[in-house]
């Protein structure tokens, strides 16, 4: 693991200013796996941007798949490596609603046998 300074941890401090407080629960689990700094990016970075920031990337992930967010976290060393794993769930989770669905299988069921034994003793006297 690496070693921070005081003047690291004062740096990353100040970069992180520029943040809502969306990402506050997600900038102490990052910093608690060695991930200091912020992602790069600016606030007004969109999603939508042709190269979208990892900025722009984390702040969609955090407010549409938070628990994504917090599992990668958890065994990634890097803001790339979040957003790696966020990214590999989000197109799991894309496949898994495009694929096509089974249908139950319905299995038929005849008539309750003494509804059977009925019905062949009322044709019988007829």
């Amino acid at each position: 693991m690496r070693t921070y300074t005081r003047s690291d941890l004062d740096a990353a401090r100040a970069a992180w200013q520029d943040f809502s407080h969306d990402w506050c629960e997600y900038r102490y689990e990052a910093a608690a796996v060695g991930i200091l700094y912020p992602p790069s990016g600016t606030k007004w970075d969109e999603w939508t941007d042709p190269q979208p920031t990892q900025r722009a990337i984390l702040i969609r992930a955090i407010r549409e798949t938070p628990d994504a967010v917090h599992r990668a976290i958890a065994g990634a060393s890097s803001w790339s490596g979040v957003i790696g794993v966020v990214l590999q769930e989000r197109d799991a989770m894309a496949a898994a609603v495009r694929e096509p669905r089974a249908r139950p299988v319905r299995r038929k069921r005849g008539m309750p046998t003494a509804t059977r034994e009925l019905l062949r003793a009322w044709s019988e006297s007829t």
